[in-house]
């Protein structure tokens, strides 16, 4: 398996509003540089509600492994005349993995006492291990012929390295009546990289329920929760082989070099979490979170409310 640093665009998990309920809570620190926002300020906190600080910056970091599935293994030469030549892989041995370095600021409004809104830029780097073993390969519509097949085996096991742009946006909506809290955290990213065909796009989807633990510092929040996150990564690789890795047989109709493709697809989309999180004065949070069953993941971020 693979386990590689990976900078989550997870939200830094700030509450939303806080009903107290029956514990009385301070609010008179959560005033931002603006009034106006979030949106029905002024009416929650004339019932004493705790609302947030209308503006954040966060930054987080995770690592995490997990297992994929390669699909639709291409390959394509081209003959001493020019013609274009396609084979898939008929039998596939494998164990792939993957994993991503990502690193991004992003900004982030309390549009409601109950809603915030984020943007996300920065930068990915990533690699992808294929590890298959072929047990055969059908050549597609050999002229006269048709498909094919030809037993033989070999690996590819190459390291797929890509890096490049990403960019995205994410909404996360949250709220507690103390002291249990509730979020749910969606976001969208597209990574443009090199070396790959395409772009890569990416699903996270991360509901939760968590729980303030009474602390003698009013001037420390701590929230832990339990959850889960979906998270889609499918990607696509690519790459070149010797043909005679393949057959030797084939080097008189493919030549010496071919090129391959394929997708991976995570074999679990979701995992489990458990988290907390300490709020600082209501302007600084620092958070830890830890995924298992299905995706093994480890996370630390800081988040500036203002």
């Amino acid at each position: 398996m693979l386990l590689t640093p990976y900078l989550s665009e997870a939200q830094q998990n700030t509450v939303g509003f806080i009903y107290p309920g029956n514990k009385r809570l301070s609010s008179q620190e959560t005033n931002g540089v603006v009034s106006f926002l979030p949106f029905l300020n002024k009416r929650f906190k004339k019932k004493n509600i705790v609302t947030p600080k209308p503006f954040g910056l966060a930054f987080s970091s995770m690592i995490y492994k997990q297992e994929f599935i390669s699909k639709d293994l291409r390959i394509k030469a081209e003959t001493s005349l020019g013609q274009e030549i396609f084979a898939h892989g008929d039998s596939i041995s494998q164990q792939t993995t993957a994993g991503e370095l990502k690193a991004y600021v992003k900004p982030n409004i309390w549009i409601f006492p109950f809603m915030n809104v984020y943007g996300i830029i920065g930068y990915t780097s990533g690699e992808i291990r294929p590890d298959l073993f072929i047990d055969g390969i059908v050549i597609e519509d050999l002229p006269g012929i048709g498909d094919y097949y030809i037993d033989t085996t070999f690996v590819l096991d190459d390291i797929i390295r890509y890096h490049g742009s990403t960019y995205g946006f994410g909404t996360s909506l949250s709220f507690s009546y103390y002291p249990f809290t509730f979020y749910l955290d969606y976001h969208y990213t597209v990574t443009d990289p090199t070396d790959l065909e395409g772009k890569l796009y990416n699903h996270f989807l991360s509901p939760k329920i968590g729980y303030f633990v009474k602390l003698k510092n009013k001037n420390l929040m701590l929230n832990t929760w339990a959850g889960a996150m979906y998270f889609n990564n499918n990607q696509s690789f690519a790459g070149e082989i010797t043909v005679e890795e393949i057959a030797p047989e084939l080097v008189p109709i493919f030549g010496e070099k071919a090129v391959y493709n394929g997708v991976i697809e995570s074999k679990h989309d979701w995992n489990f979490l458990l988290g907390a999180s300490l709020n600082i004065k209501h302007s600084h949070l620092v958070f830890a979170e830890f995924g298992f069953v299905n995706r093994l993941q480890a996370s630390i971020g800081y988040g500036f409310m203002f």
